[in-house]
């Protein structure tokens, strides 16, 4: 039998092999988008790690900037303000969570998710950048505030491609965009090591690198078309939406068909824009939005936001020295990176379902594995080599759940389950719930860890282990279906009815040309 670890190479191999076929389904300008947000979009992620991954050197610009601004520090004072800028990005997020829903609606996806993103994009950089010259720590602070809200908003980018792809690759086109993500910290990452970017004179580069990324990001994608979901539905222009369409799925494309399917998306609700209070009182929509609040609070539980800040301090406690430490991340990122390239084409080969589920499970073995490892800890264990292991092995499955999309499994679900006027709303209400949480699990850790051990890790694990069986129970399969006949799926009001309708007419896919509805499925809405 060969090895787990051939196995899944050679799982990743062939899916991979069947790219070309799934690429020729893909407008070449379709392609040619994704790749440009993929790639040059992920700038904000760089952006909100720098904290992170340069916390050596900036510790020592942030002494040396409150020194000379303001004199000798205490430790304890030092340390309270240097904590104060690293909850500052969660500050960013929690504010672009709560603009997302306004921007989103009533200035427009492209606009939000590449014309501002990129811009304060740029602004981060710069303020990092110049950080260091003008030897102003806030600056900086400035810059990591802005990332947070990039990262936010990055959210709206996903929303933005999925709603400008067809049905049958807009897995496909979210993912690859978490993948571009993912590689681009991979690249990222051995630029933090002492020897390249990550001493005191030269971290400043990053952020530059970021800037740049944005740059290019803003200067190509501003020729893109609007989402040809959003001029239909909420800016009722027919003609824009035909060239988006156009532009998007190919010249040949059955425009009248997409229409018509907007169309249905849009009979789900009155008005282009909805209020959380509508979407609540509306069976068809209640339970999309339940769904979707599971969903967010997957990575939320998961040990992904404590790692964002922390995970070399973990890394460290478990037994690693900082060097040791360095390399491990690269090495956990090195073993996990086969998804990465495999995960668009999963999507669309087994679904959404079972690799999410997948995902939810990874999170909780990371948080039994990370678990174990500080109880070793705890018990002050003479060899820490077993913690060491226990940490990578968890490390490891955290950072396959990266790779296999727990980033953009809200987002994802929010484009397939919400009708297109409530996608705004749910997205800002999920959001800034998961937010507070996350930001609440993420200021507790260090004291937690200190006063109460491992028992913090098993509260996680519960949560976590809470959220797959939510998932397991009630995530549906949404592979190609249309956005109309899933929330009607999902409708519980009209589960006895769907099930009678499915014994009578075939159940409808849609791959942008061959739709084939009429208004008699939505008159019983």
């Amino acid at each position: 039998m060969k090895p787990l670890a051939a196995e899944i190479i050679s799982i990743c191999i062939a899916l991979t092999s069947k790219a070309h076929l799934k690429m020729n389904r893909m407008n070449r300008r379709l392609a040619f988008v994704t790749l440009t947000h993929a790639t040059l979009g992920s700038f904000g992620d760089i952006e909100a790690t720098v904290f992170n991954l340069m916390s050596v050197p900036l510790k020592s610009f942030f002494n040396e900037s409150i020194t000379a601004h303001y004199g000798e520090q205490t430790a304890e004072s030092f340390s309270w303000c240097f904590s104060m800028v690293a909850s500052l990005s969660f500050a960013g997020l929690l504010v672009g969570s709560f603009a997302m829903g306004y921007l989103m609606d009533y200035v427009g996806r492209k606009q939000t998710a590449v014309i501002l993103r990129s811009s304060l994009g740029i602004i981060s950089g710069v303020c990092m950048f110049i950080a260091k010259p003008f030897m102003s720590f806030e600056l900086f602070a400035i810059g990591h505030f802005l990332a947070g809200i990039i990262c936010a908003f990055r959210i709206v980018l996903i929303i933005y491609m999925v709603e400008c792809s067809p049905d049958n690759v807009r897995g496909l086109t979210s993912m690859a965009m978490s993948s571009g993500s993912t590689l681009a910290l991979l690249v990222a990452t051995p630029l933090c090591l002492p020897s390249v970017f990550g001493n005191s004179e030269s971290w400043i580069y990053l952020p530059a690198i970021c800037s740049i990324m944005a740059f290019l990001h803003l200067s190509i994608a501003i020729f893109f078309p609007q989402s040809p979901k959003h001029l239909f539905i909420c800016n009722l222009d027919t003609m824009k939406t035909k060239e988006a369409v156009t532009f998007y799925h190919g010249s040949a494309t059955n425009f009248d068909a997409i229409e018509e399917e907007y169309d249905q998306e849009r009979l789900l609700l009155s008005n282009g824009h909805t209020s959380l209070s509508e979407v609540l009182s509306k069976h068809t929509l209640r339970w999309s939005f339940t769904i979707v609040m599971v969903c967010a609070f997957v990575p939320s539980t998961s040990a992904i936001n404590v790692k964002s800040v922390y995970q070399a301090a973990i890394l460290m406690s478990f037994g690693f020295d900082e060097t040791q430490a360095m390399f491990a991340l690269m090495a956990v990122g090195l073993i996990s990176s086969p998804f990465c390239f495999a995960t668009p084409f999963i999507i669309e080969k087994i679904g959404r379902r079972p690799l999410f589920l997948s995902v939810s499970a990874l999170c909780v073995l990371e948080w039994f594995f990370l678990g174990a490892a500080e109880f070793l800890v705890d018990e002050h264990s003479e060899s820490l080599l077993y913690s060491e292991v226990l940490g990578m092995i968890g490390s490891i499955s955290g950072s396959m759940a990266l790779m296999l999309g727990l980033l953009v499994l809200t987002p994802i679900m929010i484009s397939e389950l919400c009708p297109h006027p409530s996608r705004a709303i749910v997205t800002q209400v999920s959001t800034v719930v998961s937010i507070l949480f996350v930001i609440v699990s993420v200021q507790v850790y260090p004291l937690s860890v200190e006063q109460i051990g491992f028992v913090y890790h098993l509260t996680m694990l519960l949560l976590s282990s809470v959220c797959f069986v939510l998932l397991y129970r009630y995530l549906p399969e949404t592979k190609g279906l249309p956005i109309d006949q899933i929330v009607r799926q999902l409708s519980f009001e009209h589960r006895q009815a769907d099930a009678l309708l499915r014994n009578q007419e075939m159940s409808r896919s849609s791959t942008y040309g061959s739709v084939q509805s009429s208004m008699r499925f939505y008159a019983e809405i």
